[in-house]
């Protein structure tokens, strides 16, 4: 998906960060704003989300009961 395709799908959810998922639909990345920020407008159809994604390992995802001790 191009970039510019994933900020306006975020915008029209009001979403601040797009979730890259893979064929099974489990998260595999994140796009931040600032990645985002970093690829120049014009090059936002060109570019894309996967390429400036920070991939989300095991290790980064929590539980939703997960506290304290847990996260840490």
């Amino acid at each position: 998906t191009p970039v510019s395709e994933a900020v306006r799908m975020a915008a029209q959810q009001q979403a601040g960060a797009v979730v890259v998922i893979d064929g099974d639909g489990r998260p595999i990345a994140i796009v931040s704003e600032r990645a985002v920020n970093a690829v120049a407008a014009e090059q936002r159809p060109w570019t894309t989300a996967g390429e400036v994604a920070t991939s989300i390992r095991s290790g980064h995802i929590l539980g939703i009961n997960d506290t304290g001790e847990e996260i840490l």
